[in-house]
């Protein structure tokens, strides 16, 4: 469902901004469920933007995500980011 939203957003709002506080937001929002949980997983694995995916790894910590699959999906974007804004 969330993704749906990140998908739909994406194609009505071609503003990355507005997506990065979309992301931003569901950090804030304290709320951990499975669907935020892949929406946040999908925006730092695969956004094209470099502020989409540090929002979404400052959601990840601000919710304090857990697990294996959170750790490696972490290392690999680390190893092949090359953003700084996104390494910070």
């Amino acid at each position: 469902m969330e993704l749906d939203f990140v998908f739909k957003t994406k194609i009505l709002f071609k503003s990355r901004k507005f997506l990065c506080d979309i992301v931003l937001a569901l950090g804030f929002s304290g709320v951990v469920t499975e669907a935020v949980r892949k929406t946040l997983i999908w925006a730092f694995r695969y956004d094209t933007e470099e502020g989409v995916r540090a929002e979404a790894c400052r959601a990840v910590t601000a919710l304090q995500l857990k697990g294996d699959d959170i750790v490696q999906i972490l290392q690999d974007r680390y190893l092949v980011e090359t953003s700084d804004l996104v390494k910070q």
